[in-house]
């Protein structure tokens, strides 16, 4: 059992100041009600329509919710989860079907099919109904289609789901397939295509669709395009369409997961009632194909031209279904092992050689009855010149599994580990918990279904040796994908570069000895955490009544159920502490979080070159440790920022303390040991440098959208550089210049800190002792530059930078800034967003068909919020798109009030939302922190003031921010025409600089 003491609740008032801001697992698992297998009527009692129910559901002790699982007479799963604490409800629902089931002829016929049943339905025929209606009440929604399912989705608040429910199940029901949108889909389906062009892992598959025969389900383009939708040939789309629909979405294909407040009875009602009438036609699925390819093909060697800088080597082997053994996690198992990162392993042993930099092993590609095991290996440009070598040592690292690594004791620390994630696991945000569950209710026993990612439930050595004997030279495809790859062909979709041969396996590649013995299995991992005791919290916030409420200085009223938050318990002058023990999620877990301000990054661009390559390095020389420590469970990062370095730690609140000193430790001898950093700098500098560089190269062949949005920070935010500015500086930062500045690297630093979670205060004293160590006096150190937002409210005019891009898509982000920093600002930016963001979808992308990739967003920079368009659009150019952006925001403006009072409900519902999870809780404390907010009250004040508006504030507004001609930044893929900016007070950037220099800005500590 958890081990819990009697927690302490205060009933005094929780007084807030300024001070105050914003044994083997010890798992008990528990049934949530005895099992039940029996025939039920329904509500009104006059007709069976359910087939059995079933409530023995294994989940972990922490979990409150309630369970029940259905299945309809009509063949539909069901799994109905009752949470009382949900502030929003969510439904998936999964359907046996896709890209793989598409006719030979008429390839994405699936994906196209998913697009079309959001366009209306018999009982609400108006297309664009259901989006405006789950978008309007604070909700989201979306689907996609995989190789063997298609998975429909969406979260509401709690007040709307009966009706948002109602007409998610119209989809599956008595869809419209309106000829007259086919088109429209058509062309949004090709621009999803287009966007995506580019990406490597589609280009891949389109390489490894070629591989098998036509027949295959990996061997169909998932996507399509208008050719393989073409309207008339081979037959009329919308009788496929049709058939296609009648012949695989049936109810018995069909898994529903279904969460919300409501009782697990209310649920069953609802369900009952609306998804009853789902057609059952008994469909079967299509046959299961085993192989890949052919055994007599194997093995096979493929190269790979990318258009980016990728250097990669995978290794793919033909296994049997791995789904069948989701207990016994075989390839799970030698997953661990072959990918395992601590020293001995092959990665460990390929990075000495410099002839890799990162490796993954585990289940590859999958299919209905088919499955593959892949081994990929990110190469340096020096391994490219010794795959035979690497290949060697693959199959070396294999046999030593073979021979010494299928042991009971290695099995059972998986199953430990297993067995704590999912006893403190935390929550997951519904929607998306909802989707992963319907996927596995098609196939997973309704019993097992929570803890199925976690299980290891029988260790069977036999088993795991088969799957061992595929991971054999025979039964092997070997990818090269390489700049210099030799190619003979190129794939029909993508136009990807390769070639295909046999693999020889003639001439044996001869390792030396020495080198094979270098490779060792994992010890036993020294992170497993042991002690689960949970600390109690000292001081409670008392639940007293809706009536009252707690002042802070500020005059703003907190709500009296609002629990602690975090104090400041060390307050030096360059160095602070804060501190919460967490008193709402209970769990034995922790959080560190460490930002060091270093005043030598942020000075210049060198300075946040430098940050780059030290956060790189730090990352490389901790790797085996900070590897054994997640397969425990605990994680460990640290990232740049513009003005020093961010650490973070998470995990286990027993064993997470030895991690953060030791990675400390760690950190100071590298800071204050030239031989340590010498010997750190041989073995890692020059291939991350290398890495960053590629970086940026391949970032100029990433989609338009993804580019620009890149680039807004750097012209609206100090200090904060350009992809390209830093690029040209990590072109002439060679070691010898980082090796002069390193050493001082934390010269002047000063820092904050944040310990959270299941944490005592001499805890929190205790592990702040070692991140005070690498503070340095610095006495002749610069003082650290502020942080600056640039204020565009006093430009009177608009700015347009514009971005080459090498894709063939146009693409455009039109920024508007709010008229001050002010909290009223904000609250009127967020619900104008609300307003604008569906009918803006609606507008550019349904009506005018500019892109696939259309949708508009808040863009807030510390406390200054914006509103940002962003379209990308393989059919018109960027003038276009900006004329329509601006055409829509001029047009819109007498229909901005249209759902006034909806729309301000969802922002105020959005806005009260409770963390989901520890994690989360942990992430708002220290984004409060980091922006000053010490108080906690932003969140409060951005409600009373979003509580505040009125419609009329709402229009005034609207005129002077939305249909003015000033405070934009127009950021696009391709020169402005100065026809299409006739009339407009429009200024070109140059540098980044140009902007900052000419505008006054919002200042930052």
């Amino acid at each position: 059992m958890i081990q819990r003491p009697k927690k302490t609740v205060l009933l005094n008032k929780v007084i807030y100041s300024w001070l105050l801001i914003v044994g083997l697992g010890v798992v008990s698992l528990q049934l949530s009600a005895s099992a039940e297998s029996e025939r039920l009527n329904d509500v009104s009692g006059s007709q069976v329509q359910i087939a059995s129910r079933v409530s023995d559901i294994i989940k972990p002790e922490t979990d409150t919710r309630l369970y029940r699982s259905l299945e309809l007479k009509n063949g539909l799963k069901v799994l109905l989860i009752s949470d009382p604490k949900a502030e929003k409800s969510a439904a998936s629902l999964s359907v046996s079907v896709g890209s793989g089931d598409d006719p030979v002829d008429r390839n994405g016929l699936a994906h196209f099919l998913e697009h079309m049943l959001f366009l209306g339905t018999e009982k609400y025929p108006v297309a664009g109904e259901y989006q405006d209606f789950i978008s309007g009440h604070g909700g989201s929604h979306n689907a996609y289609t995989s190789i063997d399912h298609t998975n429909y989705f969406f979260d509401i608040e709690n007040p709307y789901f009966d009706s948002a429910l109602e007409r998610f199940a119209q989809f599956f029901i008595a869809p419209l397939f309106d000829e007259k949108y086919v088109e429209r889909e058509r062309n949004a389906v090709h621009s999803e295509y287009s966007a995506k062009y580019a990406d490597e892992f589609r280009r891949a598959r389109d390489v490894y669709r070629e591989l098998v025969a036509e027949a295959h389900p990996l061997g169909h383009f998932s996507v399509g395009n208008l050719d393989t939708l073409a309207l008339e040939g081979p037959r009329k789309l919308q009788d496929d369409l049709n058939t296609f629909y009648t012949r695989h979405y049936s109810a018995n294909r069909m898994a529903l997961v279904v969460l919300s407040h409501q009782s697990l009875e209310y649920l069953q009602e609802r369900v009952v009632s609306v998804f009853s009438a789902v057609a059952s036609r008994s469909t079967e699925e299509p046959v299961a194909v085993v192989n890949f390819i052919p055994e007599s093909q194997l093995p096979l060697e493929v190269q790979l031209r990318p258009r980016k800088e990728k250097r990669e080597l995978s290794f793919i082997f033909q296994v049997p279904d791995t789904k069948l053994y989701f207990r016994e996690k075989p390839t799970a198992y030698i997953g661990f092992f072959l990918g395992h990162e601590g020293k001995g392993s092959l990665l460990s042993l390929l990075k000495s050689k410099d002839w890799a930099t990162g490796l993954s092993a585990g289940r590859y590609l999958e299919w209905r009855g088919g499955s593959t095991f892949g081994v990929s290996i990110a190469l340096t440009e020096q391994g490219e010149s010794h795959v035979d070598e690497i290949q060697s040592l693959l199959l070396a690292a294999i046999d030593l599994l073979k021979s010494s690594g299928v042991d009971r004791w290695r099995y059972e620390e998986l199953a430990k580990l297993g067995r704590q994630s999912f006893a403190y696991s935390d929550a997951q945000q519904p929607i998306s918990e909802v989707m992963q569950l319907a996927n596995k209710l098609q196939r997973i026993p309704v019993q097992e279904i929570l803890q199925v990612d976690h299980l290891y439930q029988n260790f069977d050595a036999e088993l795991i040796q088969r799957y061992l004997a595929k991971l054999s030279p025979s039964n092997m495809v070997r990818v090269q994908v390489s700049p210099a790859a030799v190619v003979d062909k190129t794939s029909r979709y993508y136009q990807t570069e390769y070639s295909v041969r046999p693999l020889s396996l003639a001439a044996k590649t001869v390792v030396s000895k020495r080198l094979v013995a270098e490779l060792k299995l994992p010890k036993r991992n020294r992170f497993i955490a042991e002690d689960f005791t949970l600390y109690p919290a000292k001081v409670v916030a008392e639940k007293v009544g809706d009536a009252e409420a707690k002042s802070q200085p500020n005059g703003v009223e907190i709500p009296t159920d609002w629990a602690a938050v975090p104090v400041l318990i060390e307050g030096a002058e360059r160095f602070k502490l804060w501190y919460l023990n967490d008193d709402v999620f209970e769990l034995p877990k922790g959080f560190v979080k460490i930002r060091y301000y270093l005043p030598a990054v942020a000075d210049s661009v060198d300075g946040a070159v430098q940050a780059n390559l030290y956060a790189g390095l730090i990352t490389e020389m901790l790797n085996e440790v900070s590897y054994s420590a997640a397969m425990a469970g605990l994680n460990f990062s640290v990232s740049p920022h513009s003005r020093g370095i961010d650490l973070s730690f998470s995990g286990y609140s027993d064993s997470l303390p030895a991690l953060v000193k030791t990675v400390l430790s760690e950190i100071k001898s590298y800071n204050r040991s030239a031989r340590i950093r010498k010997k750190v700098h041989a073995q890692s500098f020059e291939t991350l440098r290398d890495d960053l560089l590629r970086g940026y190269k391949n970032e100029r062949l990433s989609t338009p959208y993804r580019r620009l949005l890149r680039v807004l920070p750097s012209l609206l935010y100090s200090p904060y550089w350009s992809s390209d500015a830093q690029e040209t500086a990590t072109l002439v930062m060679g070691l010898k210049q980082y090796e002069a500045t390193v050493g001082d690297f934390f010269s002047g630093a000063s820092a904050e800190m944040f310990v959270f979670g299941n944490y005592r205060e001499k805890d929190a004293q205790r592990l702040a002792k070692p991140a005070k160590k690498l503070l340095s006096s610095g006495r002749d150190a610069p003082s650290l530059v502020a942080n600056r937002v640039v204020d565009l409210s006093r430009g009177g005019q608009r700015f347009w930078k514009v971005l080459p891009s090498e894709h063939s898509d146009s693409g455009v982000i039109y920024y508007i800034q709010a008229a001050s920093e002010s909290v009223a600002e904000s609250a009127r930016l967020m619900l104008l967003e609300q307003m604008l963001a569906t009918p803006a979808y609606t507008s550019l992308r349904t009506e005018k068909q500019l892109g696939y990739i259309v949708f508009a967003a808040l863009y807030p920079i510390r406390d200054v919020q914006g509103l940002m368009f962003v379209v990308q659009s393989p059919s018109v150019d960027a003038n276009t798109i900006y004329t329509e952006v601006d055409s829509f925001l001029l047009g819109y403006k007498s229909d901005v009030l249209n759902n006034f009072e909806r729309d301000k409900l969802s922002v105020l519902a959005g806005l009260r939302q409770k963390p989901k999870t520890q994690a989360e809780r942990a992430g708002e404390f220290w984004d409060g922190l980091l922006r000053g907010d010490t108080d906690f009250t932003r969140k409060q004040r951005l409600i009373s003031a979003v509580e505040g508006l009125v419609g009329a504030d709402l229009t005034e507004y609207y005129g002077k921010l939305l249909s003015s001609q000033s405070a934009r930044v127009i950021v696009a893929t391709e020169p402005p025409s100065a026809d299409a900016l006739v009339g407009s007070a429009i200024e070109l950037i140059g540098t980044d600089d140009q902007l900052k220099k000419a505008l006054p800005s919002y200042k930052y500590p």
